[in-house]
């Protein structure tokens, strides 16, 4: 039997990280440092090329500065209105499945949707909390699975010459 040399993942450390590209990141990181306030009061100001300036709203600050911290962790980011529902086809581009398998996680109660005429529409925080659930389940099956491997030996296996 192998020896247990398994660590835990950290969410920092998962393969989302590999994303985006370590430029981006870095770029990412910078922002989310500059973001940061130092001082109360201090709002973030955007000089255009002609040199007009404009005083950004602090919600709109907070909603760059937290895409700026996904994307420095390696997470890509989509921007999404609360108040606005998502056809099955945004919703199976947010999940990156295939529209008919959205109806068919609607139908069977897994992600919850209203019915607008003979459409249905999903709200963006649902369709968002089921892809945190799906990954979670994922990567704790994926850990579960390399940690049956490594007990098995499966990483232990001699390496033959073809």
């Amino acid at each position: 039997m192998a020896a247990n040399n398994r660590q835990p993942i950290e969410p920092s450390r998962s393969r989302a990280t590999n994303r985006l590209p370590t430029g981006e990141r870095s770029a990412a990181a910078r922002l989310v440092l500059f973001l940061t306030p130092t001082r109360k009061g201090g709002g973030l100001q955007v000089v255009d090329g002609t040199g007009r300036v404009m005083d950004v709203p602090a919600k709109m600050t907070d909603v760059i500065r937290r895409a700026a911290e996904l994307m420095a962790a390696g997470q890509t980011v989509t921007v999404l209105a609360e108040d606005k529902f998502l056809t099955t086809q945004q919703a199976a581009a947010v999940l990156n499945v295939s529209r008919q398998y959205v109806v068919r996680l609607i139908e069977s109660g897994q992600l919850p949707a209203v019915k607008v005429g003979a459409h249905r529409r999903l709200q963006p925080s649902e369709v968002e909390a089921f892809k945190a659930r799906r990954d979670a389940q994922r990567t704790s099956a994926l850990d579960t699975l390399a940690a049956l491997t490594e007990d098995a030996g499966g990483y232990d296996l001699p390496v033959t010459a073809r």
